[in-house]
């Protein structure tokens, strides 16, 4: 199992609600997880592991077309085509990206 028991134990709710994911990251050793306020998104992408780490993102098209506006946690330039990105995150730190749509 990716991430272990905690980790597919809550798939498994999620999949429960039959709502839509609408974030995901590519390597299973990150936590992905997208808040809302207004008219802003906010993205908290977290390695909790002891090495840095490299993964692709996606955020949904149903939210549109997102544009990047600001990182509150660590720096961060962006490259962003179609809602997808690549980011990396330090050892035991987060990014949290602002977005608009």
């Amino acid at each position: 199992m990716k991430g272990g028991i905690n980790a597919e134990y809550f798939r498994e709710i999620f999949r429960f609600t039959k709502r839509e994911q609408l974030v995901w990251a590519s390597n299973p050793a990150i936590q992905a997880r997208l808040h809302r306020k207004d008219k802003n998104y906010f993205l908290w992408i977290v390695n909790p592991t002891r090495e840095a780490q490299e993964t692709g993102i996606k955020i949904s098209d149903a939210l549109g077309k997102m544009k990047f506006t600001a990182s509150h946690w660590n720096e961060y330039r962006m490259g962003m085509a179609e809602n997808r990105f690549t980011a990396q995150v330090p050892a035991r730190d987060v990014l949290i990206l602002e977005f608009e749509s």
